[in-house]
């Protein structure tokens, strides 16, 4: 019943709104409103977890958390895949032409696959040689 009531506050959001796109800049009262909404949304969405509600999503929530795993890596590799002469061949674009959907179907594999190497590769090996250095108490 949240995730519902979270997708239609998520639906009135995107379609009855009218948010600012592109380089448009938005009123005070409808940012406020905006950011109001999607706070309700997050509610929603985090409170029967964080309130202990018997939820059997581990499915779901399985793969969110290994990708949650490597979600530094994410943020910090996302733009790779967007930049140099791979994206000039693979993602042809001109500012806001409105062709999202190949470039995020291209774009999110590769920025999950670079954020997983990051963690095998570095912050793994990282986090454990921190742990050996740790003075023990």
């Amino acid at each position: 019943a949240v995730a519902v009531a979270a997708g239609v506050l998520f639906a009135v959001m995107a379609t009855q709104f009218d948010l600012a796109t592109g380089l448009q800049s938005a009123a005070l009262n409808r940012e406020l409103a905006r950011h109001f909404v999607y706070s309700a949304i997050g509610l929603l969405l985090v409170a029967p977890w964080a309130l202990g509600a018997r939820i059997r999503w581990r499915r779901v929530v399985a793969p969110l958390a290994t990708i949650g795993t490597f979600s530094y890596g994410v943020n910090l590799w996302h733009q790779a895949p967007l930049a140099g002469e791979f994206a000039d061949r693979t993602m042809p674009w001109e500012l806001f032409d409105g062709s999202i959907w190949p470039r995020l179907a291209i774009k999110i594999p590769l920025a999950v696959a670079d954020g997983a190497f990051s963690w095998w590769l570095v912050e793994k090996p990282a986090l454990a040689l921190s742990e050996r250095r740790r003075p023990r108490r």
